[in-house]
């Protein structure tokens, strides 16, 4: 019942919140990519996995890695 409680509680903000677009940074080695990352990294408008997130996904969400099975 869980999900239940949460919609209850929650469904109002998460209606109202407007998510943009994903940015993805591609590009050959060498062509400056890493700096680029590294600077839009230095905004806090964007959010970014770190090493250990990409490499445990269940650290970052483990309830939902367990219904999608």
């Amino acid at each position: 019942m869980q999900g239940a409680r949460e919609t209850r509680e929650f469904q109002a903000r998460i209606r109202d919140v407007r998510i943009k677009p994903p940015i993805f940074v591609l590009g050959h080695w060498r062509s400056g990519t890493t700096h680029l990352h590294n600077l839009l990294s230095l905004d806090p408008q964007f959010a970014y996995p770190n090493f250990y997130q990409v490499t445990n996904p269940r650290a970052i969400a483990p309830k939902m890695h367990n219904r999608y099975r």
